[in-house]
Parts: structure tokens; C-alpha cells; sequence
């Protein structure tokens, strides 16, 4: 294998190749004298023969920029036993990226896997000269909310421990194919209902084995609430944070909020740039129509949607109390079932001041 290339991976479904178009805009955009293979993992019911017809969108951004592509096929089948509760906008699709071992060739020792709904704003040659050790099976940045008890609790993993997002994974292929780690995953996932899909199985089976990558890489949208919600990282990270939100290379719209759906949506602007390059530079923002989910307990995030934000703002004292009450709790379960009965009650409150300010009914 040449280590010159940089192997990228993506994985997707037919729903989102407009997303996954422009990101691999913005990749060619700015690695254009790298040279990139770029491996597609498309998860379809459908003849191989349809599945490149679909996927020509991609190809032919690739073939534009005069860079390489794999295609590979998962059915839906295969993702059968990813059926977990949570995660009401991801799909299973997301379990793609631990088959990427089994689907690569042996031939390739380490993959660079990216989300669909990334922006890359620099050269990733850095990032993909990344060293891991031989035992080490990936390198990945910390998740925006990777202090949360309620999101350590369901996946027992101590602060001592970090907390990554697996938007973006530098993958050691070679130990995933020694340790079979796949099927380690396979198993955790059917023995363990997670809210937050394939990133609590891969907190929970690589543990304390992850290379933590610096924030520039994966600068999650929620990161911009952090002078407001400094509980959400650990400390020692902050002034990363700060830094990495004003120079990104990898911007990461994740929660709903998206850049095609919300003309609000924090750093829009960098991703629009790629999409007026692509061929989806005409189309227009969706409006926004899902229901309240994460992203929605968060200030900034509820400005996006309203102008008075000052329920929630009174309503966030309670919540971390509950949060820091939960460490002395012995009943684990107990508490989650708390948190849980709690942020439902909240959502629908937020929700029917939402659509009744957007009816008219409720003073703006």
C-alpha cells in the first residue's frame, strides 16, 4: 500500500448523499494535490448495478477532483441487529463503520472514516499522519457532552476514562482485524440498549485504548455553548475548544440542527461554500421538521428556534443538580429511569411553547 494515499471512508444510505457530496467537496477542496481513496459504504437492498446508478452523484465529484473511489454494498440485513432505542434521526447505517475492517482490503492498514454531516476546512494530511500504536485500535476527539453522568452512567465508563464522538475516527485496521473486534461490537450492541447507537458501543468495548485527536479535527457545533455550559468537557480542554472553534479543519453539524435545514445553524456559512461548488448549489433550505431532541436542552440552540430561551435557562439548575446528585446514587437504573421521565417532561414543555409562538398563539 502506498502510505502516501490517504484512505477516506464514508457511509451512507439514499438519504443522505447531498451531505456526503459536499463533504467530499470540501475535502477535495482543500487536499487537492493529496492523493485520496476515497471507499463509499452504501447500505441497500438493491443489485449492485443500482447502487452505482445512485451513488454517480458522488462518483462524479470524485472523478471532477481526479481522485479515486472504492464502492461497497452492506444490506440492510447485516445491520438487522443494530435495532436500538434512541437516536431518533440516526439510523442504523450508522453501525456501517465498524464493518470497514471486513470491507477494506487487508492490503490497507488504516482508514480515515468521516460523517456525512462534516464540513472539512483544511488539509488532512496532518491528521491522517496521525500514529497509532500497534495495540492502539483508533484515535478519535472527545465528544461535546463527554462529561454528562447521564451519558457515562447507561455506558459505565468513569470520568477517568474520555468520552469520544465517533464522527470521526482515524481507524488502525490491522488491530481490528487481529482482535476481531467487529465482533466484539456485534455482541455488545445486542446485549446493550444505548441511546447514542455505534458511539456508546465503541466507548464501551475500546475503553481507555482510544488516541485522543485534537478538537480542530471534530469542532462539534456544541462546543460553541461551552462559555455557557463548561460542565459539558473536561476542563483541560477548553482553551482547545476556544481555539479549534476559531481555526477548524473539520467542522461537524451533529444533533439536527443541520446546515441544509436551519439557516441558523452555527457555522452555516463554511459549509454553504462547498455546497455552491457541488451539484446541489440550487437547492433551497429545508425547514426545519423533527421533533425536540438533544440538541434542543441547550441555550444557543433554543435561540435557533425562539427568542426567549428563559425557561430553559431557569430549568438548567435542575437538571445539574440531578446530574451531580447522580454520582452518589447506587441505583444506576433508578436514576436513568429519573432523567429520563425529566427530559420528556421538559421536551413536550418546550415543544408546546415552540409551536404555539410559531401558530401566533404565544407572544414572540
Amino acid at each position: 500500500m502506498d502510505k502516501n494515499v490517504m484512505h477516506i471512508a464514508f457511509c451512507t444510505d439514499d438519504t443522505y448523499m447531498m451531505p456526503v457530496g459536499v463533504a467530499i467537496v470540501s475535502i477535495c477542496e482543500n487536499n487537492k494535490a493529496e492523493d485520496i481513496l476515497f471507499h463509499l459504504v452504501i447500505t441497500s437492498n438493491e443489485t449492485i448495478e443500482k447502487t452505482k446508478e445512485k451513488i454517480a452523484p458522488l462518483t462524479n465529484i470524485i472523478d471532477r477532483y481526479q481522485k479515486e473511489y472504492r464502492i461497497y454494498r452492506l444490506e440492510e440485513k447485516d445491520l438487522a441487529s443494530f435495532e436500538c432505542p434512541g437516536g431518533d434521526y440516526i439510523s442504523t447505517t450508522a453501525f456501517a463503520r465498524i464493518f470497514l475492517p471486513q470491507l477494506l482490503p487487508d492490503s490497507i492498514k488504516k482508514v480515515l472514516y468521516l460523517d456525512g454531516d462534516i464540513a472539512v476546512d483544511g488539509n488532512l494530511r496532518e491528521l491522517w499522519e496521525t500514529e497509532l500504536n500497534e495495540d492502539c485500535p483508533m484515535g478519535a476527539i472527545i465528544d461535546s457532552c463527554g462529561t454528562s453522568v447521564a451519558y457515562r452512567a447507561s455506558v459505565q465508563i468513569p470520568l477517568s476514562i474520555p468520552y469520544v464522538n465517533s464522527g470521526i475516527l482515524l481507524m488502525n485496521l490491522d488491530c481490528w482485524r487481529k482482535e476481531h473486534l467487529i465482533g466484539q461490537m456485534v455482541q455488545c450492541a445486542s446485549e446493550h440498549s444505548f441511546s447514542f447507537l455505534d458511539q456508546d458501543v465503541l466507548n464501551y468495548v475500546l475503553r481507555d485504548r482510544i488516541k485522543i485527536l485534537p478538537v480542530k479535527y471534530n469542532v462539534q457545533l456544541l462546543f460553541l455553548l461551552e462559555q455557557e455550559n463548561r460542565w459539558m468537557v473536561e476542563y483541560q480542554y477548553l482553551e482547545e475548544i476556544k481555539d479549534a472553534i476559531e481555526h477548524p479543519v473539520i467542522v461537524h453539524y451533529l444533533s439536527a440542527n443541520k446546515p441544509w435545514k436551519e439557516e441558523n445553524c452555527p457555522k452555516r456559512e463554511i459549509w454553504h461554500r462547498y455546497q455552491q461548488l457541488s451539484p446541489w448549489n440550487a437547492i433551497p433550505l429545508e425547514p426545519l421538521n423533527c421533533r425536540f431532541e438533544r440538541s434542543s436542552i441547550y441555550a444557543g440552540f433554543i435561540d435557533a428556534y425562539w427568542s426567549d430561551a428563559s425557561l430553559m435557562k431557569e430549568s438548567l439548575p435542575s437538571f445539574l443538580a440531578l446530574f451531580n446528585a447522580a454520582v452518589k446514587l447506587k441505583n444506576k437504573k433508578l436514576f436513568m429511569q429519573v432523567a429520563s421521565q425529566m427530559m420528556r417532561g421538559m421536551t413536550r414543555i418546550l415543544e408546546f411553547v415552540y409551536r404555539r409562538k410559531v401558530k401566533g398563539i404565544l407572544p414572540k
